[in-house]
């Protein structure tokens, strides 16, 4: 779990005045009941958080989380037997990522903010019995301030990731790949297609097409790196590759010389304003042509 350390850049240097006095004087109660007895420590702490009103009241396997608790609490010891152990030191810096990573694990796994806080707050309840004085017991305090902060950050930039691969999950899984006729498959682009490709390439091949439809009129960019990436990976299929018309219609005039550029070089290429254009020149490679019905 990737964390911006760069935001907090300021609190790195030595100064600790922003602080409590005992966070200069370091953390031997805490240092050595996570050193000498750890196993205690960490089914302590767990037993808190099971305990926490804070949390959400619904079923929980505190096993589940005994790995993940224990990777946290050797950090923890690591960096509180420093004594330059403070908000940002290199010391801390280590249990900064363990933190997030239990924030964004949490995150990802459908737990609420107040059970990331409830278990930040448990650990620290626990390590603050173990202060050998009120020096110690409120720079702990202040300590977990931070740590809670990275965990919740760790949370949110989890959850926000979960919803951006929702949403293209969604926009791929809800773009159409339709058949215009039994040779020409079309693929209407939505939001920033990625996987939509797959299905297209699935559809070209299966009916031997000579020519595909690519619709990027309700593309958001399309000259994303994310959509650049998928047509270049389209280009690379050898079973099309060098043998079949993409015909595009939708496409903004000042992005067509890059997607010239990427498509060109394999495929035979036109761009179209229309959809109906678009289809009509795909149509024209098997040497069909649009017109009115012969019919009465």
């Amino acid at each position: 779990m990737c964390v911006i350390w760069s935001h907090f850049a300021w609190r790195a240097s030595g100064d600790v005045s922003g602080y409590h006095v005992g966070m200069a004087k370091g953390f031997p109660g805490a240092s050595r009941a996570l050193n000498e007895r750890r196993a205690a420590v960490v089914e302590k702490w767990l037993a808190a958080y099971g305990r926490s009103r804070l949390r959400l009241p619904k079923p929980l396997d505190l096993r589940e989380l005994q790995p993940t608790a224990d990777l946290v609490a050797v950090a923890l010891a690591a960096a509180l037997s420093e004594p330059d152990c403070r908000p940002g030191a290199h010391s801390l810096r280590e249990a900064e990522k363990r933190f997030a990573f239990v924030g964004g694990a949490m995150g990802q796994n459908g737990a609420s903010a107040f059970e990331v806080t409830a278990l930040c707050l448990a650990l620290r309840d626990v390590l603050q019995e173990e202060a050998l004085g009120d020096d110690e017991r409120r720079a702990l305090g202040e300590l977990f301030d931070w740590l809670g902060a990275v965990a919740t950050e760790g949370y949110v930039v989890s959850r926000g990731d979960a919803l951006r691969i929702r949403h293209r999950e969604v926009l791929e899984n809800g773009t159409p790949v339709v058949m215009i006729t039994p040779d020409l498959p079309a693929a209407l682009l939505l939001g920033d297609p990625d996987g939509v490709f797959g299905r297209l390439l699935l559809a070209t091949v299966r009916v031997g097409a000579p020519a595909v439809v690519l619709d990027v009129a309700g593309v958001t960019d399309p000259a994303s790196p994310v959509l650049v990436e998928a047509l270049m990976r389209f280009c690379e299929q050898g079973r099309v590759a060098g043998r079949i018309l993409v015909s595009v219609s939708g496409l903004r005039d000042e992005h067509e010389p890059l997607w010239q550029r990427t498509l060109a070089p394999v495929f035979d290429v036109s761009f179209e304003e229309r959809f109906e254009d678009a289809c009509e020149r795909a149509l024209s490679r098997s040497g069909l042509k649009v017109g009115p019905s012969s019919e009465p």
